[in-house]
């Protein structure tokens, strides 16, 4: 998760833009070198983002799996109510 919040810093800048009072050096170790003792003493927005950006994203893929199970249960159900017909026609 820390990649993905670094990424999203990277694209979006937020933390910068939003931690004004921060010097240059603090700014510069907001890369994924820093320390653990660094990040500790550091609120970053971009981990907040970075866990909305994944939950919306679980929930999009969700979704898509959802649909993709409920169409391959009606072409099942369909293909059943097919092969009767046929047998009916037979």
């Amino acid at each position: 998760m820390e990649a993905f919040a670094a990424t999203v810093e990277q694209g979006s800048n937020i933390d910068k833009t939003l931690a004004p009072r921060r010097t240059g050096d603090d700014l510069d170790s907001l890369t994924l070198g820093e320390s653990d003792s660094e990040q500790e003493s550091s609120i970053r927005l971009s981990y907040f983002f970075a866990w909305f950006i994944v939950f919306g994203l679980l929930l999009l893929i969700s979704k898509i799996a959802i649909g993709v199970i409920t169409t391959g249960g009606k072409l099942v159900l369909y293909d059943l109510e097919v092969n009767h017909l046929a047998r009916a026609l037979v």
